[in-house]
This record gives structure tokens, sequence and C-alpha cells, in this order.
């Protein structure tokens, strides 16, 4: 593969390009031992808000499914302190992965709360609720302006760009 990449032009960065008997390598943003996905997950940045520890708990959690892959047995009770300290309400919002970051990982159906409306299944979890501002904030120009875009909801006010925000667990739909 080195003499075609290198008879097409292209040249390999040697400190990263690995062959031989090397059971590790790193491609694209991914970390590999015996053609297993070992990449971590990372903590970018620290969290104090138990609503947006949701993220990092799924990220544990995919990666202990790898390292379940390739070692073949189950790690999963290391997170029981992390899910321990969310709120209950938070704890019973469990899904499928396909949720993101609304609902905590569990490939257990029989831990998922959900309900079926017209067809659709619905998920207890947790979303991003933001809260208008009232209009008596706003100069007349932005309340005429929300008016004719359609902007607001004609009662309560308008949502500011990077307004705060809360958390709420609600019903989510999922096909």
């Amino acid at each position: 593969m080195v003499a075609v990449l290198k008879y097409s032009g292209f040249s390999l960065n040697q400190e990263k390009t690995f062959s031989g008997s090397d059971r590790f390598r790193e491609s694209c943003g991914g970390d590999y031992f015996d053609g297993h996905d070992v990449r971590p997950y990372y903590i970018k940045e620290s969290v104090n808000d138990p609503w947006l520890l949701i993220p990092t708990y799924n990220g544990f959690r995919k990666s202990l499914g790898k390292l379940e892959a390739f070692r073949g047995r189950s790690s999963a009770q290391v997170l029981h302190p992390l899910l321990d300290s969310f709120p209950s309400v938070v704890r019973s919002c469990k899904g499928p992965e396909q949720l993101g970051d609304t609902v905590l990982h569990s490939i257990c159906e029989d831990e998922w709360r959900f309900k079926w409306e017209y067809g659709i299944r619905y998920f207890k979890g947790v979303v991003r609720v933001n809260k208008p501002l009232a209009w008596h904030h706003w100069h007349p120009n932005v309340v005429l302006a929300s008016a004719l875009y359609g902007a607001g909801d004609g009662s309560f006010g308008i949502i500011p760009r990077d307004s705060p925000f809360s958390m709420a667990v609600k019903w989510v739909p999922s096909s």
C-alpha cells in the first residue's frame, strides 16, 4: 500500500505511519487495537450542571461498549456511581442511542420508558427549554419586525439568541 501511495504522488507522515506487526494503529481520529476501536471518551470541559451529565454518561457507556466487544465481558457496573448522581426523574429517561443525548442510552429495552400514540413511539427524555423574553423588554422596532416575520408566540415574547435555558423531562417522538 505504501508503494502504491508513493507511486500515486502521495507522501506519508512517517511519524504517524505504522506497518508490519504493530497491533495498534490510529486512523482518521480513531484508535484501533487488533482491529477493534478502542478510542476512549474525552471530557473536554468541566460539567457542573447535572442535566448536562447525560452526554458524559452516554460517552462513557459507548466507550465501555467498545471495551466489552474487545474484552468479551461487561464493565457496566463502573457506571453505577455516575447513574446514581442523576435525579431519579432523569434516571428513568432511558432509551435507544438514536435519540442522542435526550435519553440515557440503554440496550436493554426493558429499561426504556415509552408510550405509543397514533403509531408513533414517544420516549421519556430530557429536553432543553428556552424561556421567551417578554415583549416589553424589546425595542418597538424589534416587536414590529417579529410580528411581520411571524416570530414569537404573540403573547409571551420571543427567545433571544444564546438565551439562558433550563431542562425538562418530556415525551420525545421517535419513529
